[in-house]
């Protein structure tokens, strides 16, 4: 076996070895006719996805922990008591309706 064929066929078991894809793709990669050059541009494509899933992934990640972060800074302030609600919703960025539930959360467990 070349040093070509090798690389198609380790190629292959790494492709094997991704269990998220999906039926058409395989059958594309495995079919016989299959060519080095589809197989490198299907593994480009398949990484291409994972990374935007990925990169998908840590910005909701980052929207959820800057949301929270919000909330609790929210509640904090509404036990100080200094500002009213609509003070607080513009100074957190969260919706009114947000920060009333926040409040009514808050009084039930003091």
């Amino acid at each position: 076996m070349n040093t070509a064929e090798q690389t198609h066929q380790q190629d292959l078991e790494r492709l094997k070895s991704l269990r998220y894809m999906d039926d058409d793709f395989m059958s594309v990669c495995f079919a016989d006719n299959f060519e080095g050059v589809e197989l490198e541009k299907g593994v480009a494509a398949m990484c291409k996805i994972m990374e935007d899933m990925r990169n998908e992934a840590a910005r909701e990640a980052a929207q959820k922990a800057e949301q929270n972060k919000a909330k609790r800074t929210a509640v904090h302030l509404i036990k100080l008591g200094k500002m009213t609600l609509e003070e607080i919703a513009e100074a957190t960025e969260l919706s009114l309706d947000i920060v009333k539930e926040l409040e009514s959360q808050s009084m039930q467990l003091a």
